[in-house]
């Protein structure tokens, strides 16, 4: 009988390691199932979101003012007048050079050298200003130009930070550095431009004080020359925004590269990540050669109608007459000398106008990467000439409302009756059939709703840590302090960084940085994207942060899957006795005190034991299957 007994139960056992085993390869598929799912709609989502883009940017490019600017900056004058009256008046000499040398050589032909050397020392001093306003004058322009650049980068990241559909981070990056290039460079561009039309002006006005019939045919020429590269340079427009395209894609993957370098060696992706990273690049390269193919008959057309009218200007000078048997000119000689120089000067225009207009083909498709920016922060006008109306606003409050109604929504959890620290909640993301990102990611909208910058309804700050955080370049300090605002008295705000430490076990992290005097690990540094330090202190370093922000409901995304269990129980069961306690910790009171909900969000044996030990239900396959389908 006993023999029976012992059969039996060895025969359940083994029924139910099958029947468990069994279990856990339908939650795997289910699960592989699920994000592989998610990937496909994400995929279609891209591909959608993308043709949307492109036919918003078209219609923005519309509207844009020209501007080189950030909306709400605002410059002395005189800043904007110094480089411009310091090209006008360099244009003027420019001009004014040939005029003086035709002249000089006419009076020493007429015997009047006495009457010359003056206009000698006109040259001199002409070429001189010209040589000041190079130095003066462009040192200006660069320290205005690098305001600009500091000012738009400064907006374009309030305007993210305002954006509630978010902003892919290989894009921002392009927008904020080669974007707001191509918007300064405008700024070079124009005084330039006035100093061109200016030697146009005052060249034709000399030439006709010469040779009319020259000044007509060079200067109706120059008009043509301008019109024909103004007219080309709306096809060099649509190649400049496929370029800057497939440009914001490739920075999007190198980007993703960057950050996810670990995880994609875990993955063992290496090879595929660089693959798809090569075709990227291929496909920048071959864009940027159909735009420079595209320049290309930019540079000829501008090269061959003005040679041309270079050629009939000066042939139309030197038309004449025979005297006395041999042929003379109508246009005496030393003045030829000023109309060669003052023709082969309009060159300068055309070239000047040619460049200009390639920098505002560029800014247009900038600043209708801005516009978009600025429609979903909700910014009624800002880059464009007139305010969007009431119905565009209602239209991108909707569109930005379907986009959150699209996405996936799980209920919010709440911890059981028996939980040790009822404020904070374990969740198992795998219990929905989500990754862990998903599932925080989730929570975080079904949160907010109804709030706004990033607030619930009620008000609340709900803050969402990310399963693997930035570590960024500074002092231990500065992490700890990063985007709180930190106790006017010193020693407290200290306490507050040694009680962090202390709650998320990183004192070692600290000793290793900088020794064991305070003074010294607070100011060590830790360097970008926290290189000097291993998986499981980046992620302790993160959590230090985390708690240390002024929020009332956190949630964590596999804060500590990277750290060994006895540090994960020691920093687990820290928080559940400082979060929302009574107790004051030592020298810094309140820390942790005014957080009123955490969830940890994690798939690590630790955060499973502590939901068997508080008796959290588990999550029905039917429950979740239909809360994917309603959403």
């Amino acid at each position: 009988m006993t023999e029976y007994n012992a059969d039996k139960a060895q025969e359940n056992a083994a029924r139910e390691e099958a029947t468990h085993e069994e279990s856990m390869h339908n939650k795997t598929t289910q699960e592989k199932a699920a994000q592989k799912k998610t990937a496909q709609k994400k995929a279609a989502q891209e591909v959608t979101g993308s043709e949307q883009r492109k036919a918003e940017e078209e219609a923005l490019k519309k509207r844009l003012a020209l501007r080189v600017t950030a909306p709400g900056y605002k410059y002395p004058w005189h800043r904007w007048a110094i480089p411009v009256v310091g090209e006008t008046t360099a244009g003027t000499g420019a001009i004014l050079i040939p005029v003086m040398v035709g002249q000089f050589i006419n009076q020493h032909i007429a015997g009047k050298a006495p009457d010359a050397w003056p206009m000698f020392w006109v040259v001199v001093a002409a070429i001189t200003f010209i040589v000041i306003n190079e130095f003066f004058g462009w040192g200006t322009s660069m320290t205005l130009s690098a305001e600009l650049s500091r000012d738009w980068r400064i907006y374009i990241n309030r305007l993210m930070g305002r954006t509630r559909a978010g902003v892919d981070s290989g894009e921002a990056v392009t927008v904020m550095n080669k974007d707001v290039r191509r918007i300064t460079d405008v700024y070079f561009s124009l005084p330039l431009f006035v100093n061109a039309m200016i030697i146009a002006t005052l060249g034709a006005v000399q030439l006709w004080l010469i040779n009319p019939v020259t000044a007509i045919v060079t200067l109706i020429g120059t008009i043509i020359v301008v019109s024909v590269i103004a007219w080309y340079s709306t096809f060099l427009e649509s190649k400049i925004g496929e370029y800057r395209e497939k440009d914001g894609e490739a920075s999007s993957r190198a980007s993703d590269i960057a950050t996810g370098l670990r995880t994609i060696a875990g993955l063992g992706a290496e090879e595929q990540m660089r693959e798809r990273y090569h075709r990227g690049t291929d496909e920048v390269f071959d864009s940027y050669m159909r735009y420079e193919k595209t320049h290309r008959w930019m540079f000829l057309i501008r090269a061959l109608l003005g040679g041309a009218v270079t050629l009939l200007g000066i042939g139309f000078a030197l038309t004449g007459h025979v005297e006395n048997g041999r042929w003379v000119s109508d246009t005496p000689a030393a003045s030829l000398v000023t109309v060669a120089s003052i023709i082969a000067m309009m060159g300068g225009p055309i070239w000047i106008t040619q460049n200009f207009l390639t920098a505002w083909r560029y800014a247009k498709i900038a600043l209708a990467k801005v516009a978009r920016l600025e429609g979903h922060a909700g910014v009624r006008q800002g880059v464009l000439k007139s305010p969007r109306t009431d119905e565009e606003m209602a239209q991108l409050a909707r569109a930005e409302q379907a986009v959150e109604a699209s996405t996936l929504e799980v209920p919010v959890p709440v911890a059981p009756a028996g939980a040790s620290n009822p404020r904070i909640v374990y969740v198992n993301p795998r219990d929905y059939n989500l990754t862990a990102q998903d599932y925080a990611e989730a929570l975080a909208r079904t949160l907010r709703r109804g709030g706004e910058d990033l607030k619930d309804a009620t008000g609340r700050r709900v803050l969402l840590s990310e399963p693997n955080p930035m570590i960024f370049a500074g002092t231990l300090q500065e992490h700890l302090r990063l985007g709180t605002v930190p106790n006017p008295d010193e020693e407290l705000a200290q306490a507050k960084d040694e009680e962090l430490l202390k709650i998320t076990d990183s004192r070692e992290i600290a000793y290793r940085l900088g020794g064991r005097n305070p003074e010294d690990y607070f100011a060590a540094r830790i360097t970008s994207e926290g290189a000097n330090l291993s998986g499981g202190q980046r992620q302790r370093l993160a959590l230090a942060r985390a708690l240390a922000q002024d929020a009332q409901v956190l949630i964590l995304t596999e804060p500590l899957n990277s750290v060994d269990e006895p540090s994960q129980r020691y920093i687990y069961d820290a928080m559940e006795t400082q979060i929302g306690s009574d107790r004051l910790p030592v020298g810094y009171p309140g820390l942790l005190q005014d957080l009123e909900q955490v969830y940890v969000v994690s798939t690590t044996a630790e955060t499973t034991r502590r939901m068997e030990r508080d008796g959290y239900p588990e999550t029905t396959q039917s429950e979740t299957t239909q809360n994917q389908e309603v959403n």
